[in-house]
């Protein structure tokens, strides 16, 4: 025992010096739990299934630093924690698995609840702004059955969807519990499905059912004007999700539905086409969605619904890039139609838009329109370091036509760039990257209050290790 307490300390003392990769830039979300990362054993003998497993874990350092510009106000935050994971040996085709995570506040802004952003809040306890040591919370525990290509996860888990996925961007990412499963349908097309009746949000340390979960980040206004207050007015039993993806030669394709019941139905469909030009490689790229209300959205009374049914979404996102050996330059456009608001509850993940950037959603937003150019390294000078950096506005309607803008948000510029350092070959547990991102906002100056939300500046080093 004093031997693993040392070697955590050492973990800890160690991971002050460097930072992990954030995520949340990237389109395709490619996060992983700490067990997937390893090879999982098989084994003859059910007295062997806990013996032969396997254990896993993850020590994080964070520090962010959010400076907003027009009232000249300044937040800051150092979170450190860890994660365990222990997963058994495969028996006939079953396994078990669990992990959890903890956090502590190592110093920070003292938050209140008239704090302008809370990004500095989500490294901690969003619900609990005071909540500076209880901070852990069992994330995993499911019980797996795989044959063949196929698995099914019944629990605690966490998933990968482009609406609904774990983004681990903070301390603790999304997780949820029901039953999931991946089916290989044949060489190249593969079927996910499943049914979830709790979530735990990032940045909270509770599990809540899926209805009571919508609303913890924030209600907006309705597309009446009043404040929103569905948290705790709305029924629902429970998110289910159905995706179907394919490889085709060049093409790469995926559509998904994602039916929250009695609140909404949201389909997505994604191509991803590649195709060589001389030394180059063409990336062309086409997302739709189109949602609309379940039944009344959330409850018969409007004035408390999430969903107004008598809205619906469409939205489309275009990319087209060229790659190179190293590097690719895209150029991307998301678009939404005037028919109404995209709005999907933000505690069930991020949405993975091919103009998504950090801190820059359009969640909430009808007619309107987001431009992103991006350049990303795979190789900047050595293998050591990747980066990309990003240049983005997006276009919204007036802050106060809420029947198409639900949390206000006015026109905004983003200027993103990101670098990030992995050591030698012998180390890969270890990583570093630093975030720097720019939002501003030039057309709030009637509107103070308003005009410092969008109008920052913030940095961010984040460390990992993982063993």
């Amino acid at each position: 025992m004093k031997k693993l307490l040392a070697i955590s300390l050492g973990f800890f003392i160690y991971s002050f010096a460097f930072a992990q990769e954030e995520e949340e830039h990237n389109v395709k979300v490619a996060n992983k739990t700490l067990s997937d990362e390893h090879a999982t054993p098989t084994c003859d003998k059910l007295m062997n299934v806990f013996e032969e497993g396997y254990m896993a874990g993850r020590v994080r350092y964070y520090f962010m630093n959010t400076n907003h510009l027009p009232h000249n106000e300044s937040y800051f935050a150092n979170a450190i924690g860890g994660a365990l994971a222990y997963h058994t040996a495969v028996y006939k085709g079953f396994s078990a698995g669990l992990s959890g995570v903890f956090v502590y506040n190592i110093g920070s802004t003292e938050f209140h609840d008239s704090l302008i952003s809370r990004n500095e809040v989500e490294l901690f306890d969003l619900v609990h702004h005071n909540n500076k040591n209880d901070l852990d919370r069992l994330e995993e525990l499911y019980l797996a059955y795989e044959w063949k290509n196929n698995k099914i996860k019944v629990g605690k888990q966490d998933i990968t969807t482009p609406m609904v996925n774990m983004q681990d961007t903070r301390m603790k990412p999304y997780v949820f519990k029901g039953v999931w499963g991946n089916f290989q349908l044949s060489k190249n097309t593969k079927l996910d499905a499943g049914w979830f009746t709790q979530a735990s949000p990032r940045s909270t340390v509770h599990w809540y059912n899926i209805d009571q979960a919508i609303g913890i980040y924030g209600q907006g206004f309705n597309t009446n004007g009043l404040e929103s207050d569905y948290q705790g007015n709305i029924n629902s039993k429970g998110l289910g999700i159905v995706g179907l993806s394919n490889e085709f030669h060049n093409l790469k394709s995926q559509i998904w539905l994602f039916h929250i019941n009695n609140i909404l139905n949201l389909y997505f469909a994604q191509f991803d086409y590649e195709t060589q030009i001389k030394n180059h490689t063409l990336v062309l790229g086409w997302q739709s969605l189109y949602e609309n209300a379940h039944h009344n959205g959330g409850t018969s009374d409007l004035s408390h619904t999430y969903y107004n049914p008598n809205q619906q979404a469409f939205l489309n996102s275009v990319r087209v890039g060229l790659k190179g050996q190293n590097n690719m330059i895209s150029f991307n456009t998301t678009h939404i139609a005037n028919t109404g608001r995209y709005i999907f509850p933000r505690e069930f993940g991020r949405e993975q838009f091919y103009t998504t950037l950090p801190r820059g959603r359009v969640e909430g937003l009808g007619g309107a329109a987001q431009m992103v150019i991006r350049f990303d390294a795979d190789k900047i000078k050595t293998e050591k370091f990747t980066g990309y950096a990003a240049l983005g506005r997006t276009l919204t309607p007036n802050h106060f036509n809420y029947n198409l803008n639900k949390y206000q948000a006015s026109d905004f510029d983003q200027l993103v760039a990101s670098l990030k350092f992995k050591p030698r070959k012998g180390e890969q547990g270890l990583s570093l990257t630093a975030l720097y991102i720019i939002q501003s906002s030039y057309h709030l100056a009637d509107v103070k209050d308003l005009e410092v939300h969008q109008n920052f500046h913030q940095i961010n080093l984040i460390a990992n290790i993982k063993f």
